[in-house]
């Protein structure tokens, strides 16, 4: 199997199955968005990446089937949209990496901004 359960896109897991290579700058969007996950929220067992440390079979029918690593308190409703795009199925369905990290630092200035406002 290529890459780690937890973090790669399922394309990318079908091809491991398939035995042909499958990466590609969308299949790098998925796993960034885990990063990204990752870095939002801090490490609870509740909260753990739901694919990490499965076969890539397992993994792929969960994506497929619509699970995603959970939200948690630090994850505001406007990063859920940003990152449930990025996680698509479908790679043609997901932003490209700047896309991706203007999305993000968008959201991320829109509320240190609202912090600001609410400390005046």
């Amino acid at each position: 199997p290529t890459g780690t359960s937890g973090y790669t896109a399922p394309e990318v897991l079908q091809a491991a199955e398939d035995e042909r290579c499958s990466y590609s700058f969308p299949a790098d969007v998925f796993s960034l968005a885990v990063v990204f996950w990752e870095l939002m929220q801090p490490y609870t067992p509740r909260l753990s990446n739901p694919f990490t440390g499965l076969d890539s079979d397992a993994a792929l029918k969960q994506i497929h089937s619509g699970v995603r690593p959970p939200w948690g308190a630090m994850h505001s409703v406007e990063v859920q949209e940003v990152l449930c795009r990025a996680w698509s199925a479908s790679p043609e369905d997901r932003p490209t990496c700047q896309q991706l990290l203007e999305s993000i630092e968008q959201v991320m200035t829109e509320r240190i901004q609202e912090k600001d406002e609410s400390l005046s």
